[in-house]
Parts: structure tokens; C-alpha cells; sequence
């Protein structure tokens, strides 16, 4: 089990120029078999898709926020010139002052996907997410698990459809958020049935899970994949590591 979750974070050195620098946060003992940490203020997510060899950038609306990379690989270059490229399972924070000076590029012949995650102690989304109307079947995927009227949990798909943003990429509309967590699963996990903590998204970063339903449907969550957990009465579902392997995800707290 790991101890810690690591992120890189941009930084203003003393010359006043950007740079990168790797902090580390602990997972406090808590009753679950997951680890988890505490709990940072998040204001809104959006999930993105960059085209093959895209090079630009990208306005996420806050001055602090979260890149994670749940599909490909993203190159970010600081006005400084220092790079660094990032894959599925690490995490990216842009800090105040740098957020509108990196290039992002793609340099992959695949479609890169994102979920960036705006910081804030006050939310500029105040109404709660819903399940959107509209499906794009080129939109971002997603799973659900939530309550059934016979206190079953049930499992449900859908997409969160993809608008045109300006220079190549296509972004959902934001969902509304609370809080953040890093969270991360040992490759033996048999979680037995358990209701969400709150409504949320997890985002598997890495190593996936078998999500099973109060009606014995079992479903397989990959790496990149989206899931709203939002079973948080009745008696929940199970989770299960998938094919022995390790988790990183993030625990996206709904609004």
C-alpha cells in the first residue's frame, strides 16, 4: 500500500520565473480499506479532449486547478522552457500566476483526454449536477451507480456531451463540486457492500475496478473511465480491484 499520493505542482522561483517542484500527501487512518486523503475545495470539473498533435493553450478558468490525464499523454511547457509530460496516474496542479502561461501539447497520433478540476473555496456553479438530457455518443462515457426505490442500488450509463471550445479542443459543461480527494486501492481490495461516503465522481486513474450492483450486475471500470457513485442510502454496491491490480483514482465530491 502506498503511503503517500505524489503530485507536481507549478511554482514561481525566486528569479520570478515558473517552474515544477513534487509534493506528497498523506493518507490519514481511516475505517475503510481504502486510502484516503483529506479533503481539498473544488469548485468545478470538466473532462477534455485534445486532438492528435495538438499544441496550444488552454483556459481552464481558475487560477488553481487539477490536470489529470485519463487517457494519453500531455506535454506541459512553462514560459521558462522546463517540461514535463505527465500520464495516467499522476497529478498536475497549476498554481496562481502560471495558469495562463503553459503549452500544452499532445504529442501522440491519439486523441488525448482530460478531467480538470478548478480549486476554489467558492464555487462559481452553484445548481447540483443532474443527469444531462442530451447524449453524445462522442461525449465522455460514464457509469452510475444509485439508489432504486427497493433500496437496491442500479447501475446506469450515459455520456456528458463535448462543445467546441476554440482551438481544437471539445470540453463538457462543468459539474458543480464540493471537495477532492487522492485515493488509492491495494490489487487485493474486496470492499463489501458499501454506500458512497457522499455523491461523487470517481475518476480511475489507474488499475480499474468491478463494480457490483444490489441486483448482482457487475460492471468493469477501466483506467480513464468516469463513474458517479451516488448510492448513498440503502445498502450500496461492492468494489473489487480488477485483475489484482493497484488503484489511483480521485473522489470528486458533487455538489
Amino acid at each position: 500500500m502506498r503511503d503517500k499520493a505524489e503530485l507536481s505542482r507549478t511554482v514561481i522561483d525566486a528569479d520570478g520565473q515558473p517552474g515544477f517542484t513534487d509534493e506528497y500527501l498523506s493518507y490519514p487512518e481511516n475505517e475503510t480499506p481504502l486510502a484516503i486523503t483529506d479533503t481539498w475545495p473544488a469548485a468545478v470539473i470538466h473532462f477534455s479532449l485534445l486532438p492528435e498533435n495538438f499544441t496550444g493553450l488552454c483556459d481552464f478558468g481558475f487560477e488553481d486547478s487539477l490536470v489529470l490525464v485519463q487517457a494519453g499523454c500531455l506535454e506541459a511547457e512553462l514560459t521558462s522552457g522546463k517540461k514535463r509530460r505527465f500520464q495516467p496516474g499522476e497529478v498536475f496542479q497549476i498554481s496562481s500566476g502560471v495558469s495562463n502561461k503553459i503549452l500544452f501539447r499532445n504529442p501522440d497520433e491519439i486523441p488525448l483526454r482530460l478531467a480538470t478540476i478548478g480549486l476554489a473555496e467558492t464555487p462559481d456553479i452553484t445548481e447540483p449536477w443532474r443527469l444531462p438530457t442530451a447524449q453524445d455518443p462522442s461525449g465522455a462515457a460514464f457509469l452510475r451507480t444509485v439508489d432504486g426505490k427497493d433500496g437496491l442500488s442500479q447501475s446506469r450509463a450515459g455520456t456528458l456531451p463535448y462543445f467546441d471550445v476554440g482551438t481544437g479542443e471539445r470540453r463538457t459543461a462543468g459539474v458543480a463540486l464540493s471537495g477532492v480527494q487522492f485515493v488509492h486501492a491495494g490489487p487485493t481490495l474486496d470492499y463489501s457492500w458499501h454506500r458512497a461516503p457522499q455523491r461523487q465522481i470517481v475518476l480511475f486513474l489507474t488499475g480499474g475496478a468491478e463494480i457490483e450492483n444490489g441486483h448482482g450486475e457487475k460492471h468493469r471500470v477501466l483506467p480513464g473511465d468516469i463513474y458517479f457513485g451516488e448510492d448513498v442510502s440503502g445498502q450500496g454496491h461492492i468494489t473489487r480491484a480488477l485483475d489484482g491490480r493497484e488503484r489511483f483514482s480521485v473522489f470528486a465530491h458533487l455538489r
